[in-house]
Parts: structure tokens; C-alpha cells; sequence
């Protein structure tokens, strides 16, 4: 039935939170496919909305160590303002550099690496970080092929995992966030009113001014 699909926003969730409930439920869907849970080490490749959603649901999850990458210094601002505990700008670092960093932040290889970007060099960046018998949870979409060193995973006995949307997972996205244990408005960079609609999502496509959510006012 339809009505199965609506869910009650409680009085606690302003609007806003409430319009960022969706891309939180692909990252509780993701933190539940990798079984993610307190005391784990964690390393999340991107820092735009996917990426800042997983590693706010990480940290909702008990997850209290955790390393964020992007290209872009101002998405790694915003993630320091959601609460991550390390940064790297990994511009023109290669995948092996960025792995050896990672995993002197953390003081050894994650145990999960969610990668959110679909970039090939971040998966191989994942492969190279995440710890044998780990988990790389795909989260990003890119390209059909792209080059992975599958013998580097192969031998490391790393679960690569597939991510896509999610399954039953707004009743849990919405009781989180009207937890107050995350804060996910720093996401929120930029507004436009609805007859800007066009100018917004050019925004939003070109990135630029570090835009991570741009929203509408309707």
C-alpha cells in the first residue's frame, strides 16, 4: 500500500534535517551490509553528501576513529564540522601514499572503507588501506570497468561489497537523526529559492564554491 511509504517526521527534525533522511537511509543501508559497530577503525573516500552521510551514520553506529578523504579542502571542512576525526586532502598523492597515511592517523589499517565516489583510484586506495579480512563497502557509482588490484584484495581476503539505494532503512535513518547524536546541517551549503531551480542544479553539478547539499526553498 502506499501509505506504507510514508513516514512520520517527529517534532525534534527541523525540515531540513528531514529533506537529508534520504541519502542518511543509503548509508544506514550501507553501515548494515558492512556491519559496521563501535571500536572499528573506518576510512571514508569522498567527502560529498554520500560521503558525509557515511561517515555521520558510522559515527551513530559507535564508530569513534575515522579518516575522510577528497581533493577539495572546503568538503573537508564540513566534515570536520560533522564531527570526523581526521582529514586528508589527497590531491596528488598516489593510492599507496594515501593508504600509508590512513593508517598512521588510525594507528593501523581499517577494518571498513567506504568508498563514495566511483573514482579508480579511490577503490584502489581502498584496497591498499582497508585491513586483511576487512570490508571495502562500494557506495560511489563510476564507470562500468575500472582497474582494481584484485590480487592485492585477493590475497588480504578483503570482502568487496556492492551498495546500491537501500531496503527498509527510513525508520532507522529518521529515529538517528531525532537522536541528536549527529548533525548533519553543516551538509547544507547552499539555498536557492524554487523559481532559481536551473541555477541550483547547475550548481550542484559544477561543485564549485565547495558545495556538498544545495536546497530549495519551496
Amino acid at each position: 500500500m502506499k501509505g506504507d511509504l510514508v513516514f512520520k517526521v517527529p517534532d525534534s527534525l527541523t525540515m531540513d534535517e528531514a529533506a537529508l533522511v534520504e541519502p542518511f537511509a543509503v548509508a544506514v543501508h550501507a553501515c548494515r551490509k558492512g556491519h559496521v559497530s563501535a571500536g572499528q577503525k573506518v576510512l571514508v573516500c569522498g567527502a560529498g553528501a554520500i560521503g558525509l552521510v557515511c561517515m555521520a551514520a558510522a559515527k551513530a553506529y559507535g564508530v569513534d576513529s575515522i579518516v575522510q578523504t577528497d581533493v577539495v579542502d572546503a568538503k573537508l571542512t564540513v566534515a570536520t564540522k560533522i564531527g570526523v576525526n581526521y582529514t586528508i586532502n589527497t590531491k596528488g598523492l598516489t593510492p599507496e601514499q594515501i593508504a600509508e597515511k590512513v593508517q598512521e592517523l588510525l594507528g593501523g589499517p581499517p577494518e571498513i572503507t567506504f568508498e563514495c565516489t566511483g573514482q579508480e583510484t579511490c577503490l584502489q586506495t581502498a584496497v591498499y588501506a582497508t585491513k586483511p579480512g576487512g570490508t571495502i563497502l562500494v557506495v560511489g557509482m563510476g564507470p562500468q570497468l575500472s582497474k582494481v588490484p584484485i590480487m592485492e584484495a585477493v590475497v588480504k581476503e578483503i570482502v568487496i561489497q556492492g551498495v546500491f539505494c537501500y531496503a527498509n532503512c527510513y525508520p532507522t535513518a529518521i529515529s538517528l537523526l531525532a537522536s541528536g547524536r549527529i548533525n548533519l546541517k553543516p551538509m547544507i551549503t547552499h539555498r536557492y529559492p524554487l523559481e532559481k531551480v536551473k541555477d541550483a542544479f547547475d550548481h550542484a553539478i559544477s561543485g564549485r564554491d565547495g558545495a556538498v547539499k544545495i536546497m530549495l526553498n519551496c
